[in-house]
């Protein structure tokens, strides 16, 4: 999927992290238990296949939930603002975590600077590319609903499971000083 000429030039700077987009992506759209599950599973499946470190991959994809997961109570991530930033510090940590990690399991491994502009570059790179990336993704799903889920979201809401699951419903007992800083999130 890469290329050899875009790895040759740019190495990964200008590779995104599509695994950490649809993570944030699953969180905004399905909830933190299927985004989990996807992390989980795409980390051991790397992990299977790459023939390294076992469990690095487990580590840098369980990382880059735990960000996009902490990340959501700081940022607005039904906003594409919220969702860059989410996106950006979840590749971020989880590069870092992959560096850490390589560092101490390879002493020998030399690591330089330019390895840390280009993971910062595709950390960014990740970032710009999440919000579209989320908008098309929630457009496919809303146009392709299959016609026995008609009506289900209603149910979900009248039973509060909907609102747990995307966004916090306004309670009743909550100021109008408490909403206002709860729409002021980034």
């Amino acid at each position: 999927m890469r290329g050899n000429f875009v790895g040759d030039v740019f190495g990964d700077a200008l590779i995104p992290d599509l695994t950490a987009v649809f993570t944030v992506y699953l969180i905004v759209c399905s909830g933190p238990k299927a985004a989990g599950s996807f992390a989980l599973f795409q980390g051991l499946l790397m992990d299977l296949l790459s023939g390294g470190i076992r469990g690095l991959f487990i580590g840098f994809h369980l990382m880059v939930f735990c960000v996009a997961i902490l990340g959501r109570g700081l940022f607005d991530i039904h906003r594409p603002k919220g969702q860059f930033i989410i996106t950006t510090l979840a590749v971020a940590s989880g590069k870092l975590l992959f560096f850490v990690t390589v560092g101490i399991m390879s002493p020998s491994a030399l690591f330089t600077w330019l390895w840390a502009g280009r993971a910062a570059s595709a950390a960014l790179f990740s970032g710009i590319l999440s919000p579209p990336l989320i908008s098309a993704l929630q457009g496919v799903r809303r146009r392709y609903v299959p016609d026995w889920t008609e009506g289900f979201d209603v149910e979900l809401d009248e039973v509060g499971v909907l609102p747990r699951l995307w966004r916090r419903r306004k309670k009743e007992h909550e100021s109008e000083v408490e909403a206002a800083i709860r729409s002021e999130k980034l």
